[in-house]
């Protein structure tokens, strides 16, 4: 059995499990710590805690019977935040922010079933938040009337995104004219 390498410490009350670890005995490695209770042999997350995803990332926030709910954040190995904001069913849904792995801002919108969705703000990698694209998204795809930046802050491309850059005005390096895209 796959779980015969896992074990539980906690605090009960009422023998009752309100809060634990979940480990793996064979490496000492934290699978889950935080709110839990213990139904039919198995722990049940619920409420806050942190969860590991995989070698590479973990889960901080709010789980409901073991599925991300509500706010939270996936963080990298090193504890940098590789994203933060809201979940659904184990799923990005609504408001959420990603980062770049020196922390600096990435993307910003809104997310609909783990999909980029409505108007969406991508930054170039610098502290100062320098925005690279303001476009609309569609199933996570850029689509609709959008703008591209130069890392300047003039405008690079102003038009219309169906994947990639489609129709609109291109703007040339100096900003000081355009051509028609195609």
């Amino acid at each position: 059995d796959e779980d015969d390498h896992l074990y539980i410490e906690g605090k009960w009350k009422n023998d009752d499990l309100v809060s634990g670890k979940e480990l793996d005995y064979r490496n000492g490695e934290v699978i889950y710590e935080g709110k839990m209770s213990y139904k039919n042999g198995r722990p049940i997350y619920n409420g806050k805690g942190t969860l590991k995803e995989d070698d590479d990332e973990y889960f901080t926030g709010t789980l409901k019977n073991g599925v991300k709910e509500g706010k939270g954040k996936i963080h990298r190995k090193d504890g940098t935040i590789t994203f933060e904001g809201t979940f659904q069913g184990n799923q990005k849904n609504g408001p959420g922010k990603s980062y770049y792995s020196n922390g600096n801002l990435a993307v910003e919108g809104k997310y609909l079933r783990g999909r980029l969705t409505g108007i969406v703000k991508t930054y170039y990698d610098s502290p100062d938040k320098r925005l690279e694209y303001v476009t609309k998204y569609e199933r996570g795809l850029r689509r609709g009337k959008g703008k591209k930046y130069f890392y300047n802050g003039k405008v690079q491309l102003d038009g219309i995104f169906h994947g990639g850059f489609k129709r609109g005005r291109k703007y040339f390096s100096t900003g000081n004219g355009y051509e028609d895209g195609v």
